[in-house]
């Protein structure tokens, strides 16, 4: 899982809590309620779902970078306000 924003940067409204939560059962344990917002663990929620659909945790890396924390040295949609450029990832299977 490439960098992404972290859960100390990732707030939501309630209504996109309530998505998660309708379509993950176990989506509560990685967001946190704020005063008037939620933070969301995306890495984690992807994480349990990568696995719960067969992928192996021990073939599950989680780079710990947060695109909002390091908006100098990758693109943050949310830190820059959509005013951003674009990342690309290539994925491969060795045979």
């Amino acid at each position: 899982i490439g960098p992404s924003i972290c859960a100390g940067c990732y707030e939501i409204r309630k209504d996109v809590y309530d998505l998660f939560t309708e379509k993950h059962s176990f989506a509560e344990k990685y967001i946190v309620p704020k005063k008037d917002s939620y933070r969301l663990d995306l890495k984690g929620l992807i994480k349990e779902t990568l696995i719960r659909e067969g992928l192996s945790e021990k073939n599950t890396d989680v780079c710990d970078l947060c695109t909002a924390c390091n908006s100098s040295m990758m693109y943050s949609y949310r830190k820059s306000g959509g005013n951003c450029g674009r990342s690309l990832a290539v994925l491969g299977i060795r045979a």
